[in-house]
Order: structure tokens, then sequence, then C-alpha cells
């Protein structure tokens, strides 16, 4: 995703609150660190239907 972005691009995705502590979640959460400079999680948003939490990723590192 990172190689794909312009340098000011930023990656949006959001993910369900109930999901974040599983395996397969943690390992993205940490891609996106690795990949991005920035990636700020949001509060949970209590009014969707389930809670979710939203990942923005911003300035993708270049290797």
């Amino acid at each position: 995703m990172a190689r794909a972005l312009a340098p000011a691009g930023v990656y949006t995705q959001f993910a369900y609150t109930w999901t974040r502590w599983a395996a397969p979640a943690r390992r993205l959460l940490g891609d996106l660190r690795t990949e991005f400079e920035e990636v700020v999680t949001s509060m949970t948003v209590w009014r969707n239907l389930p809670p979710a939490v939203v990942y923005v990723a911003r300035r993708p590192r270049w290797r």
C-alpha cells in the first residue's frame, strides 16, 4: 500500500474493535507502522455497528 501512494498520500482503514487483538490485526498494525512514518488509531466509534476504529497512515517510508 505504501509504495502505491504518493509521498503526501494517506491510507485509511477501519477495523472492528473486537478483532483488533487477533494475531492478523496485530500483524497489520505492525506492518502499517513499518511502512509509514505516522500511524494514528482513532478512538472507538461506538455509533458504528459493530463498533470500529479507524487507522490513518501518513508519509509512506521509501526504501
